[in-house]
């Protein structure tokens, strides 16, 4: 879990030591929070921890389920949160990583192969194979965001995590692809630039948010990882240390505040600070006779029981996990993700949501907050600051992710004669 610490303390630690600082950016449905990290230098070895020296934290206004519905109020909301971010950390920001999420995410298994006739397997075959992979999946309509091999194999081998100084006859790769529409994120990229910023790669933001709140036994035997958005509601399954799959409902903690609004006839400001102070997923210990006043939409005040709120907010809490669970069976690989299961985002902090997944899902779920990183402020250690968290975190374990190192100029060149081949 995140660690108080002096920032004092850090700094006189760290002043003989030479930190790269980054910038990242989650930018979400309820929330849009900037964070300016010193990361640990390779000389202090893998325990040492990134330190968050600036943060900020501004209302989401022009984003819904991950996608820019108004670029003016998009791009007000990033500036703000960035430039407090910066006033706290003392520098100024240039390039970004930015967390983003996506409903119509899709999460494919790739498989390619290479010949190697008895020759070393090299840093070249890795990069041939897996291109093979990535371009078996190729959409034109689609960007892809992660490329992660989750297997390799040489003949007969399997379970192979670097098969680079080995000899074989072929070389085969499992890349586990996750794409979202193009669209969407050419409009993020564009907001990102209008606030003289360089993006220099888009994360998706449940799988960051995994990153930051998996411990590393979940992650080795297999686990479901759900993030509570505000539009949506995302998860993914860890197996072996890697994510295997990946999906989005379209569900999230706006649709209890709507719920909330329309059934108790409350303002929409209302109903998220009623469902923030009040909410439930499970019904209180005196039966839910308690009485809440609450004001109407002509601003005259109203009292209703408890269990009011515990009725609307259930059946939607019940509905998304059960998409989760629908979904989860379909993709084929429930079986990998065993008895655990993990809650983060905004949603998973509300009363009883715990006890709710662990009842439809039928595993044990524990709610998790950020892990591996210091001198995260004390409001952004729940649940919710896990995706901006967890950027962090995929930053230090990016070479697990091989998109990079297919961005090579050759590559490009390549995937643009494909296109027009197909195209015209």
């Amino acid at each position: 879990m995140n660690q108080r610490v002096d920032p004092a303390q850090l700094m006189t630690k760290v002043s003989a030591v030479k930190r790269e600082t980054v910038a990242v950016l989650d930018v979400g449905t309820s929330k849009i929070t900037c964070l300016i990290v010193e990361l640990p230098d390779a000389s202090e070895g893998e325990n040492a921890r990134p330190i968050v020296i600036g943060m900020g934290y501004q209302i989401s206004q022009g984003v819904s389920a991950g996608q820019i519905t108004d670029m003016v109020a998009a791009e007000r909301s990033i500036r703000l949160a960035v430039d407090q971010a910066e006033r706290r950390a003392g520098i100024k920001v240039r390039k970004i990583h930015v967390g983003v999420s996506a409903i119509k995410v899709v999460s494919q298994l790739a498989t390619a192969e290479v010949t190697l006739n008895g020759q070393v397997a090299t840093s070249e075959h890795l990069s041939m194979v897996l291109r093979h992979a990535v371009d078996e999946l190729y959409d034109a309509d689609y960007d892809i965001l992660h490329a992660i091999p989750v297997n390799y194999a040489i003949d007969e081998s399997n379970g192979i995590s670097d098969p680079r100084g080995m000899v074989g006859q072929v070389m085969r790769v499992n890349v586990h692809i996750v794409k979202a529409p193009i669209g969407p994120l050419q409009n993020m990229r564009a907001c990102i630039e209008r606030c003289h910023l360089e993006c220099e790669k888009l994360v998706f933001s449940p799988y960051a948010s995994a990153l930051a709140s998996l411990n590393q036994d979940e992650m080795d035997l297999g686990v479901l990882h759900i993030e509570m958005g505000g539009g949506s509601t995302s998860f993914s399954v860890f197996y072996e240390n890697k994510p295997i799959y990946i999906g989005v409902v379209p569900v999230g903690a706006h649709h209890v505040t709507r719920d909330l609004a329309r059934g108790l006839n409350i303002p929409l400001a209302s109903a998220e600070r009623i469902k923030n102070l009040f909410g439930s997923a499970l019904a209180t210990g005196e039966g839910g006779h308690e009485e809440i006043e609450l004001p109407n939409v002509n601003d005259s005040a109203h009292i209703v029981q408890h269990h009011m709120l515990t009725n609307i907010i259930r059946p939607r809490l019940e509905e998304t996990f059960e998409m989760v669970n629908a979904q989860l069976e379909r993709s084929g690989l429930a079986e990998f993700v065993g008895r655990r299961a993990v809650l983060t985002g905004g949603g998973a902090a509300m009363s009883g949501a715990r006890e709710l997944a662990q009842h439809i899902l039928e595993r044990d779920v524990r709610v998790a907050t950020p892990m591996r990183l210091n001198g995260l402020p004390d409001m952004a250690t729940g649940p919710a600051f896990s995706a901006s968290a967890g950027i962090v975190a995929y930053m230090r374990r990016r070479q697990t992710d091989q998109l990079g190192e297919l961005s090579s100029e050759p590559f490009i060149i390549e995937r643009i004669f494909r296109w027009l081949r197909r195209n015209f």
